[in-house]
């Protein structure tokens, strides 16, 4: 008898804890069970290695010290650290379409950084820890470390974070990303020696104000989804590896219905002309003229060298007086009067880019515009493999004279995909009159008949706006219109290609009043396109009744998304471009599948 209690007792002391809920609030007494929200636990208590595989920790409205868990849950049995949803604020409305404010400590759980630990080296181990709800504003000594959401120390596995507001360190001055650089990343999982990823989800993630990428990564990723988020403002890069990975293997790493908006297209240290301050404008703290030439490219930013000081302001206007003369104005002064023969350096619009590609990767649904400088989708890794994107919305690039989806630099190899994607490029400034488009898409920059011609590309069911350069692969039911130099495109099969060099061309096809339009674009495609603005929910690039790009793609296995950009199913004769028509639904977005 005495055996069998004793054996009872080894048991039940063996037996893991159930699960619990605790209430966590930046003012918990260290003694307090965080059994209710009138009895929360600290910080430090709830992230310490004492939680048991299931415990939920639900944090009140306040703002915490940066976080950093170091319990492990199991599978199945996650812990979860999460913003009380009873007490605290969600995702504010509108975030994944433009821009919000930052949230306060009186409505919302903040802390200035999310880090996890790095364990397993080159083997993770899984930390099952999912972290949901908060509001990640970096400030103070956070503002020039790492990401938002920190997984640089090395090797994480099994970890989910969604739901999550986080916005970049910004100074009072403009612009933020050059007087005084903010947090580097909103999610980086880049470590140049051991950065092991996998059993990865970020979900409904908004990133503001970063200024070396939304997204940074590294060496080894398997099975690694980042889905639904909404990534802004970013300054050089939105998706970025830090630097060419040396080694390691991809698998399974997906890019699922991002918008990624307004990156910074210019680089402080890429000058296109430098000149002296000629005249004092009015106001001389936002206004100087200069006498020389136009600087090459878009010109959206100027730094004044000013005694000791340098800093860089966006330019306004930028007027042609005449005799080689031209007159600046910046749209926020500078922090004193420009002087005679102060030092002017303007920047080019030729840099950045939303996705750069080093190893193998799936893009899909997703919405990319105002971005990319040297382009939106940008190859950066010789002869990677395994590259999909599909039933993708690009439009109005950051420079005009780059292609929205460009392999040409760096050639990709095989089994590449490029299907069901909407791709409208900007209009020339130097063609206002005649609505010249410039580049779309381009796949190699060897000659046709180079060795880089890949019989494992497969180009497909693609809308294109622009010139395009296609050698090679497979290439189906592609619709492409081009006014501007020469289209190359190989083995075209079932294509429709529109090329016109010397007429000028007013993009009527695209209006909403055309007679078989293609896209619903509101009264005037092109000024939607050059505003360069925000997104107008009247120029979705939707189908309409009647497009020609209605049934118009191929039908082999293969060759189309069984759904499109908003996850309705595709027929089996399936239309053009990223989306399907389905003539009851909105000629406006659809809302986030599977949104918070």
């Amino acid at each position: 008898m005495h055996r069998a209690i004793l054996s009872l007792l080894i048991l039940l002391a063996a037996a893991p804890l159930p699960a619990a809920t605790y209430y966590v609030s930046p003012s918990g007494g260290g003694n307090l069970s965080g059994s209710d929200r009138s009895n929360c636990m600290t910080q430090a208590e709830a992230e310490d290695n004492d939680a048991s595989p299931g415990d939920i920790f639900l944090y009140q409205p306040g703002d915490y010290a940066a976080m950093a868990p170091l319990s492990l849950g199991s599978s199945g049995s996650p812990i979860t650290y999460k913003a009380d949803p009873g007490t605290c604020g969600g995702m504010t409305a509108g975030w994944y379409e433009g821009s919000i404010e930052k949230v306060t400590g009186s409505t919302h759980a903040v802390t200035p950084k999310i880090t996890f630990q790095s364990l397993g080296g080159d083997t993770p181990t899984s930390q099952y820890l999912v972290v949901e709800g908060f509001a990640v504003i970096c400030t103070g000594s956070y503002g020039l470390q790492g990401g938002a959401i920190d997984l640089s120390a090395g090797s994480v596995a099994d970890v989910t974070v969604k739901n999550c507001m986080c916005w970049g360190y910004v100074p009072a001055t403009d612009p933020w990303f050059y007087d005084n650089e903010p947090t580097q990343h909103c999610i980086s999982m880049y470590n140049s020696d051991a950065g092991r990823y996998k059993n990865l989800l970020f979900e409904n993630v908004y990133g503001q104000f970063f200024s070396k990428g939304a997204l940074c990564l590294g060496q080894v990723h398997a099975n690694v989804l980042i889905k639904n988020c909404h990534f802004r403002d970013i300054y050089r890069w939105c998706v970025w590896f830090s630097a060419v990975p040396s080694s390691g293997t991809w698998d399974d790493f997906i890019l699922d219905g991002l918008h990624l908006e307004k990156t910074i297209t210019v680089c402080a240290s890429q000058i296109a002309l430098t000149d002296s301050v000629s005249q004092q404008g009015s106001p001389t703290n936002a206004q100087f003229y200069y006498v020389g030439s136009y600087p090459s490219g878009g010109n959206k930013y100027v730094t004044i060298e000013h005694d000791a000081q340098s800093t860089m302001r966006p330019i306004s206007a930028f007027e042609d007086m005449g005799s080689s003369t031209w007159r600046v104005t910046v749209s926020t002064v500078f922090p004193w009067a420009i002087d005679v023969d102060d030092v002017c350096k303007f920047h080019d619009d030729t840099h950045t880019v939303a996705i750069g590609i080093h190893r193998p990767i799936t893009v899909r649904n997703c919405r990319i515009h105002n971005t990319g400088g040297t382009g939106m989708i940008y190859s950066y890794g010789t002869s990677t493999t395994d590259i999909k994107i599909e039933n993708n919305l690009l439009y109005a690039p950051g420079n005009q004279s780059n292609y929205s989806i460009d392999f040409s630099g760096y050639p990709v190899g095989d089994n590449l995909i490029i299907r069901n994607n909407t791709i409208a490029s900007r209009r020339h400034q130097n063609y206002p009159a005649n609505v010249r488009y410039r580049y779309g898409l381009a796949l190699a920059a060897s000659g046709r008949a180079g060795t880089n011609l890949r019989d494992t590309w497969s180009v497909t069911n693609n809308l294109v706006v622009g010139n395009f350069y296609i050698p090679g692969g497979r290439i189906y039911n592609n619709t492409m219109w081009c006014n501007w130099s020469s289209c190359i495109m190989d083995d075209v099969n079932d294509c429709t290609v529109y090329c016109d060099y010397t007429t000028p061309w007013d993009g009527t096809i695209f209006e909403s009043t055309a007679t078989t339009p293609y896209f619903v674009c509101g009264p005037d495609f092109d000024t939607t396109l050059v505003s360069g603005g925000a997104v107008n929910q009247n120029a979705a690039f939707k189908l309409v009744a009647g497009s020609p790009a209605i049934d118009a793609g191929s039908a082999v296995s293969g060759d189309y998304t069984s759904t499109d950009f908003e996850a309705q199913s595709r027929d089996a004769t399936p239309d053009l471009g990223f989306d399907e028509l389905d003539l009851g639904e909105s000629t406006t977005y659809l809302l986030l599948r599977g949104g918070p």
